[in-house]
């Protein structure tokens, strides 16, 4: 596939995210998929299979009972990697705090669907708003 319909996968996957359509969104994972959470905490780490990711993402709803908003503010693409600059937007049930996250994505997309995707964001920001 070329840069522009892998950065286009991208787009798509992240949209669902701010849809609240986390089926959608897990649709554009590959069944071997793996996902590393960069910096320390309950889900830092590497996840190394779609049923993993669907374990962990189940739980997005009680974190984000009104859905949380993802914006890509930049793509960048070469191959079969896609970097994403982008942030977030969502109120939590922790005592009404907002998350307003900063991330770095790296995403690896082969056939259409993602293989690796690296999450850099502020673990500090996530422990303090959600857990």
């Amino acid at each position: 596939m070329s840069t522009e319909e892998n950065k286009k996968i991208i787009l798509e996957h992240l949209a669902a995210v701010s849809r609240g359509d986390y089926a959608k969104a897990l649709e554009y994972f590959a069944e071997d998929a793996k996902w590393c959470v960069f910096g320390s905490g309950k889900y830092a780490g590497w996840h190394n299979s779609k049923k993993e990711i669907v374990e962990i993402w189940s739980n997005l709803p009680a974190f984000f009972p009104k859905g949380i908003t993802v914006t890509a503010d930049r793509l960048v693409a070469e191959g079969d990697w896609v970097a994403a600059e982008a942030h977030s937007y969502a109120e939590t049930t922790w005592k009404g705090k907002v998350y307003q996250q900063k991330y770095h994505y790296l995403f690896e997309v082969r056939d259409g669907k993602i293989r690796i995707l690296k999450e850099y964001l502020d673990t500090e920001h996530a422990k303090e708003a959600l857990l």
